[in-house]
């Protein structure tokens, strides 16, 4: 029973498994110089350049978080990532979308409008200038966020891209580590030139298959049987622990290695099979 107990829990260690989430939130800036306006419930996310060589040429940026905490145990270990986003209208060619690590939290309130020109910010949305209207603002209008992007790929014709690269993980993996830091991405596009803003499916838009999705794979990392103080290593003190905790054992019980419902004979074979040299 010992040796049996031992290899199915190292199997469980190391396989590789996959979690698949929509965002929690997500919205565009709409660069204005009084930052009152914000695309929350929009189709779409923005990001690029609008306007024309003579005219209104204003940025848009945008935001997208995902809850990796609530999607993953806490003991995983991100192995790799990927983030689907659909560019549902465009008005020009290639150019490069980043995801940056935003670096303050911010809202989705109420504001929608049905294009890329803005809506009046609602209580909570996030603005050019605000974190969450009217008060809170960015350190840094338009957004603060690292100035290294996490992942780029080049846009172009509507249709379906995918993000994925090492900065993705170390972002995903300091998320789930650190919950009280995941600000999501911000959505950068071809900024130097005019009319390369690309539109892609919010987790608002009517077509549930463009909306963003977020892929990752994951491995849980491996536990020691029988080391039932977490120090890395099985001996006198797991076994004190699980000589204190002798007889029944109710659940959940980590002296209960066999998973019979008490500490015995059988636990302290497990125990003693796994003996730290």
């Amino acid at each position: 029973m010992a040796t049996a107990t031992l290899l199915t829990a190292v199997a469980h260690a190391g396989e590789l498994q996959t979690a698949s989430i929509g965002p929690i939130k997500d919205n565009s800036l709409v660069e204005i110089d009084d930052g009152s306006l914000s695309l929350a419930l929009s189709e779409f996310i923005l990001a690029g350049r609008v306007g024309n060589v003579g005219g209104n040429q204003k940025l848009r940026r945008g935001l997208i978080a995902f809850d990796v905490a609530a999607a993953l145990p806490p003991d995983a270990t991100v192995q790799s990532v990927q983030l689907s986003m659909f560019c549902v209208m465009t008005n020009s060619g290639d150019h490069p979308v980043s995801l940056h690590s935003a670096l303050e939290d911010w809202g989705e309130g109420s504001s929608f409008g049905p294009g890329g020109a803005g809506a009046p910010a609602t209580p909570g949305d996030a603005t050019w200038l605000h974190t969450f209207w009217p008060g809170a603002l960015w350190t840094v209008e338009g957004g603060t966020f690292a100035e290294a992007p996490s992942a780029t790929t080049t846009v172009g014709l509507p249709g379906a891209y995918a993000w994925s690269s090492p900065g993705l993980v170390a972002d995903v993996q300091s998320w789930l580590d650190s919950p009280a830091v995941n600000f999501g991405w911000m959505v950068i596009g071809g900024e130097p030139v005019v009319q390369s803003v690309k539109a892609f499916a919010s987790r608002e838009n009517i077509v549930v298959e463009q909306r963003p999705v977020l892929t990752i794979t994951y491995t849980l990392r491996a536990t020691i049987v029988g080391d039932l103080d977490d120090d890395g290593m099985v001996s006198s003190s797991d076994l004190a622990l699980l000589l204190g905790a002798w007889g029944r054992c109710g659940a959940p019980c980590a002296a209960d290695l066999d998973r019979d419902g008490f500490v015995g004979a059988p636990d302290l074979s497990i125990l003693l099979g796994a003996w730290s040299l």
